[in-house]
């Protein structure tokens, strides 16, 4: 009702299509990319279609090829416009319409024969739009490949087409079983020929047969390949037929004919393959032979013999091959898309299902069949491929499958508790929807899993449509009401406002009703609808003065814009006043919001617009804020590390802060939410400058120098003690290092001394440690040799048969277990351990081995590498002192190698030390 309020012109926005359509055809002051942005955007197809009419540009139409509800009519103008040498001509989509032009089909076949692929084509061919030229060009086209295209393309498209298309596939099919018949015949023939005997009697009688038959193969043949060239198919090979067929023999050549040779058929049955064309060669060659005499017992018997076992083999391989060929397509994937909400019918996922239930009870079969021979890797692979397959059918398909249903059956539940729910709040429409999603659902199941369903929402439905009447004769009286409200509005109208407000009012409460569905429910749509159109003139010059009104409001809105995107552009940004820029901006902003309401169809792009370009000067005004904020972040920074820094004096420090105070002012504002927090913490930097007293730093410096002298005492304490010649291992411990370190934490230093004092601390605990190391070594090379000397002094009192004392063993803390157990059969046992040993010593102390032992000594090399790598590395000190202990375990009395190894473990106790 409320396009009537204006009588404005005619433009390209009117909310009527048709007035939108009409302007468009007969504007002429509309430019080019005003007719494309409606052909791109307007709601109404045809406004769309005359406005891409008006632009007649192919690259324009070339947009929309793929549209729904524009694809036909540009292409069918493409085609119209485009010749040969333009890139779209050979265009699928517009291709169809081009050729469709053309009245001659060999014109036609010949440009579709320039498309490569069979499929495009197809496609070309059907999409012409002339079913006559359609069904021409397919008669010309011989290509079984293309006809197959056609088939495909054309099913539900031309009933026609299709059915020319699959006539001529079967006349191919047909020329092609003739053909092969034919060749059969053929063989037929010429193996007939071959195995007459010219001995027999009747050998004139059957040749004529047979050349007869031969002559009329040939014949048909020959007519036959004038067919096939048609269809482009391969021809019959007339000729070497011809060559095979043998020539009848004369009487000269039927005396000299040899006696059959039934040991020559048998060899050659043994020599040829096991196939169905040699056994039945060598069985037509034996009955040939027997017409003419007997054969020998003996070869017959082993004749039959052979073949029947040949056979039987054959009957092997193919049952082989059958199996084989079964399994193959056992376990070939089952291909199964789960259907989406668009799907309508799911009868096909009930037919995968019974197709997979039956693959899977073949499958289980031929797992047992196989299981119960005896195995091999070919019937293990079979198994393992029947498992896979076994597998996808039960988890990926049948599952999923059940999965779905089971689904379907909880929404299907679902509904109807919803459905239940709604007719007990007596919510119609939507126990309506319900219904309809219900009696949707069910259509999905199985048609056996149906009827539960639709025996339990029968009732419902019916129950549905009687409250659906009973509302209609409950709507009635209230139809009638609001009917006579809307008149009685007419008859005694409001103030324009409340009458707006009424009528607004009325109509929810009558939408609310629902559409009309009876003939008197129409009757009193059309008087409720007459009576709201009088009734609405009332509030026409109101909407009229309140149109100028939106109009001015419009008008200075756009102006704000027009003036705000000026002062964007011809502003000098390198020199802005940022300060002029906010009171622009907050402005604008201000008289923006006083200037409603607006037209509501412009109200979005005037806003957007305006957004746009307040935006882009927040986004600058923020920037600069941001900037601002960052120096005066900084400075802030700067008085705060004034204030820490402990060197400068509290007049350096007053100075500074007095110049920091100028830059503040001279940076400008950083914005109200950022200004505020800035300055409370920069004046408060000032004020505790301002607030030192001279006594108070003079005190602090004083602390500090004390701090100072402390910590330079306690360090140079620690390096007297470290660096004493006279220092024992017990006194060099690390902990006198962390001591002095925790002594140092708990001094206030300033924190460049704390920095000099601590590296000197580690320089002193390297020191340390270096001290340390050398004692702890010192000590254990001297108790290694004392035991090496022990080692020399019990080996002589062994030599001499005498007994080797506790107390001479205990002198060294350990010894007496390395020497309680030697005895000279373990050194004797032992004779390569301890040979090994010494080369350990020698490889150690890398003192040079015997020649004779250079091998060895190779090896051991290796062995300690190895060692080395699998258990990490030892401690020279570890490896020496386990040689000498396994040295004291072995080597009893008087050895060889004793000297070879004291002297190798010296000289690497000596390098220790050094």
């Amino acid at each position: 009702m409320l396009k009537n309020l204006f009588k404005r012109k005619p433009s390209v926005d009117d909310p009527n299509p048709t007035v939108r359509k009409e302007v468009v055809e007969r504007s002429k002051d509309l430019s080019r990319d005003k007719f494309a942005e409606i052909a791109r955007t307007d709601a109404d197809v045809e406004t769309r279609k005359s406005a891409l009419a008006r632009v007649n540009s192919v690259d324009l139409y070339a947009e929309f090829l793929d549209h729904d509800q524009l694809g036909n009519f540009c292409r069918t103008k493409i085609a119209e416009k485009v010749d040969e040498q333009h890139h779209l001509a050979s265009d699928l989509r517009i291709l169809p319409l081009r050729l469709s032009k053309r009245a001659d089909p060999q014109q036609v076949l010949a440009d579709l024969n320039k498309i490569e692929s069979s499929a495009d084509q197809a496609k070309v061919l059907v999409g012409m739009p002339l079913r006559a030229l359609r069904l021409d060009v397919t008669n010309l086209i011989h290509s079984e490949r293309t006809l197959v295209e056609i088939e495909k393309s054309s099913r539900a498209k031309d009933k026609n087409l299709n059915r020319l298309v699959r006539d001529k596939l079967q006349d191919l099919k047909t020329l092609e079983g003739s053909r092969d018949e034919l060749l059969e015949r053929a063989e037929r023939a010429i193996s007939t020929a071959q195995s007459i005997n010219a001995a027999d009697a009747h050998y004139d009688a059957q040749r004529t047969a047979i050349e007869q038959e031969w002559d009329s193969c040939l014949q048909q043949a020959r007519s036959l390949n004038q067919q096939l060239t048609t269809f482009q198919r391969e021809l019959i090979a007339i000729e070497p037929l011809e060559q095979r067929f043998p020539a009848r023999l004369t009487a000269e050549q039927t005396d000299s004919t040899q006696r059959p040779q039934f040991d020559l058929i048998l060899k050659h049955l043994k020599e040829s393959p096991v196939s169905e064309s040699s056994i039945e060669e060598c069985e037509t060659a034996w009955l040939n032979a027997l017409k003419i005499e007997p054969a020998p017992k003996a070869i017959a018997d082993q004749f039959y013999q052979l073949a029947n076992a040949k056979r039987r083999e054959l009957k092997k391989i193919k049952d082989q091959d059958s199996e084989r060929t079964e399994i193959a397509k056992l376990v070939s994937p089952l291909k199964f898309q789960e259907p989406d909400a668009q799907t309508r019918s799911w009868r096909y996922v009930w037919r995968i299902q019974s197709e997979a239930k039956a693959r899977l009870r073949d499958v289980q079969q031929c797992q047992r069949k196989l299981r119960a021979r005896p195995t091999n890797e070919e019937a293990e692979e079979f198994l393992k491929k029947l498992a896979e397959a076994e597998n996808h059918l039960t988890n990926i398909v049948l599952d999923r499958i059940s999965q779905l249903r089971q689904d379907i059956v909880v929404q299907i539940e679902s509904n109807f508790a919803s459905l239940n729910k709604f007719l007990e709040g007596g919510e119609l429409q939507r126990a309506q929807s319900a219904e309809r999603n219900i009696a949707a659902m069910i259509q999905r199941l199985p048609r056996p899993a149906q009827g539960k369903y639709k025996t339990q929402l029968a009732p419902i439905s019916a129950e549905i449509k009687q409250l659906f009447g009973w509302q209609q004769f409950a709507e009635s009286p209230k139809r009638q009401v609001l009917c006579e409200e809307v008149e009685e509005l007419v008859e005694n109208p409001l103030a324009p406002q409340e009458q707006f407000n009424r009528i607004r009012d009325l109509r929810e409460a009558w939408n609310q009703l629902g559409p009309p569905r009876s003939r008197e429910d129409r009757d009193f749509q059309t008087r409720y609808e007459g009576a709201a159109a009088a009734a609405f003139k009332v509030c026409e010059a109101w909407f009229q003065k309140l149109a100028e009104v939106r109009a001015k409001n419009l008008e200075e809105r756009t102006s704000i814009c027009e003036s705000l995107e000026s002062f964007l552009e011809e502003y000098d940004w390198d020199h802005a006043d940022w300060k002029a820029v906010n009171k622009t901006i907050r402005t604008a902003q201000s008289e923006w919001r006083k200037l409603i309401p607006i037209d509501k169809r412009y109200a979005k792009k005037i806003n957007t617009r305006f957004r746009q370009v307040t935006g882009e000067l927040e986004s600058r005004l923020e920037a600069n804020w941001t900037v601002r904020a960052a120096e005066k972040q900084a400075l802030i920074d700067e008085v705060k590390a004034a204030l820490a820094d402990e060197n400068s004096s509290v007049g350096d420090l007053i100075d500074f802060v007095k110049t920091a105070q100028e830059r503040w002012r001279d940076i400008g504002s950083a914005g109200n939410q950022r200004e505020q927090p800035l300055w409370e913490e920069f004046r408060n930097c000032c004020n505790e400058a301002f607030d030192l007293r001279t006594t108070q730093r003079e005190q602090r410096r004083s602390e500090i120098n004390e701090n100072i002298e402390q910590g330079e005492k306690i360090v140079a304490d620690l390096e007297s003690k470290v660096l004493t010649e006279d220092a024992t291992l017990t006194e060099l411990d690390m902990s006198l290092v962390n001591q002095v370190r925790n002594q140092l934490t708990q001094l206030d230093l300033p924190q460049r001394v704390q920095g000099r004092l601590n590296e000197k601390i580690k320089d002193i605990a390297a020191e340390l440690k270096r001290k340390a190391a050398l004692l702890e070594t010192q000590q254990t090379t001297t108790t290694l040799r004392d035991l090496l000397n022990l080692d020399d002094q019990v080996a002589r009192l062994e030599q001499e048969g005498k007994q080797v004392s506790d107390d001479l063993t205990s002198s060294i803390p350990g010894a007496t277990n390395l020497f309680q157990n030697r005895s000279s059969d373990i050194a004797s046992k032992s004779t390569i351990t301890i040979h090994e040993l010494v080369l350990r010593a020698e490889v150690l102390a890398d003192v040079p081995s015997p020649t004779e032992d250079s091998g060895k000594r190779m090896q051991v090399q290796v062995a300690r590498l190895q060692h080395g790598l699998t258990r990490g590395g030892e401690s020279d000190e570890q490896r020496v002192e386990h040689l000498i202990q396994e040295w004291c375990k072995l080597a009893y009395g008087e050895q060889p190698l004793r000297e070879r190894f004291q002297v190798a473990i010296r000289k690497h106790l000596d390098s220790l030390v050094a």
